[in-house]
């Protein structure tokens, strides 16, 4: 309570400054519980932006732009591959690109899918906790009341095919695994049909304030058991 006592004294002094106030958060006010209404309300009266990883052509406009910038250019095979493999963070996407650069000029290697996996392997941070795929099934198939194998299997009611389609694009964001090795988790479904269950998903987080918040907590869920 001090601290919320001390921080709404703070804002209140910024604000009334003139100056500009940036405040993130992993929920929107209305879902902070335990936060104070008079700074809950002072929070919904500013600009929200729900900030959402970036969708697979957008990774692959990043990676485009990143390479051109260091006077690369990357063929259709390599921005793809690095775009499916590094879904969440940008620095990472840079931070291959970057890589790649200093192995055609110092090692004097051509960028093939080989040199890019190499790259991939030195940027992205040993030790991340990354969840197995039955972690993420079972989280999202609890969030829903449901079971394990109804995600895995070929039942098609509403509610079981949302919480699949969700499932496929969390193992997507939150794991380094292909879309190929994803549709092998449900009953060997072909890559065609995981890629089209994650656009629905992205597809739907940029318009549906629930299912970014749907999202959010079987993330946090996932996350918990690490």
């Amino acid at each position: 309570e001090s601290t919320q006592e001390e921080f709404f004294h703070t804002f209140n002094n910024i604000y009334e400054a003139g100056n500009q106030i940036v405040i993130t958060s992993d929920r929107p006010p209305l879902d902070m519980v335990k936060l104070d209404d008079r700074l809950r309300t002072r929070f919904e009266g500013g600009l929200m932006a729900d900030v959402q990883p970036p969708d697979m052509e957008t990774r692959m406009a990043i990676t485009r732009n990143k390479a051109a910038q260091l006077g690369m250019l990357l063929s259709s095979e390599v921005v793809e591959y690095i775009s499916e493999n590094i879904t969440a963070n940008i620095r990472q996407i840079e931070g291959v690109v970057k890589r790649l650069t200093a192995y055609r000029e110092i090692l004097d290697d051509a960028i093939t899918i080989n040199s890019v996996k190499r790259a991939i392997k030195d940027v992205i941070r040993i030790g991340a906790y990354i969840p197995t795929p039955d972690i993420i099934i079972e989280e999202t198939a609890r969030y829903y009341s449901l079971g394990s194998d109804d995600l895995r299997g070929q039942r098609r009611s509403k509610n079981t095919a949302m919480a699949r389609q969700i499932s496929m694009y969390l193992m997507r964001n939150l794991t380094n695994l292909s879309l190929k090795d994803i549709g092998e988790q449900y009953e060997d479904r072909n890559h065609s049909t995981v890629l089209s269950s994650i656009r629905k998903v992205e597809d739907l987080l940029k318009n549906d304030p629930d299912m970014n918040g749907t999202i959010r907590d079987i993330t946090s869920n996932i996350n918990s058991r690490s």
